[in-house]
């Protein structure tokens, strides 16, 4: 009786760190962690070395062109939003806006990030 109560325990708590696991993956905005580089579709990398909520700083994002190079554009704030332009309650994206972005001809874009 001990050991059935002790494998039925141990199945629980190890169904409820999974679940804990899986659910704090699956919005692409918590995905967004400083010091990691961050593979989205597409291709697109983005490092960034700071989080502070939905503000992040020193911003690196590699996108691919279609000559098979990469283009590098920085800033050294922005903000994120989850979801798209399009449905902000669609958990597998995040917007990043960039400020004072550097490599675009605008100073300020915004690009959606949508998750692998």
């Amino acid at each position: 009786m001990k050991i059935t109560l002790v494998v039925l325990l141990s199945g629980l708590l190890l169904y409820g760190c999974s679940n804990k696991q899986a659910a704090s993956e699956s919005r692409a905005i918590d995905l967004v962690v400083a010091g990691k580089d961050v593979t989205w579709g597409r291709g697109a990398v983005l490092h960034i070395a700071k989080r502070d909520g939905s503000s992040v700083e020193g911003v690196q994002l590699l996108l691919p062109r279609s000559d098979g190079q990469n283009g590098m554009i920085t800033a050294d704030t922005a903000t994120l939003v989850p979801g798209s332009d399009l449905n902000a309650s669609d958990d597998s994206c995040v917007q990043i806006t960039l400020h004072n972005a550097q490599g675009v001809d605008k100073k300020e874009v915004t690009f959606v990030l949508h998750k692998q």
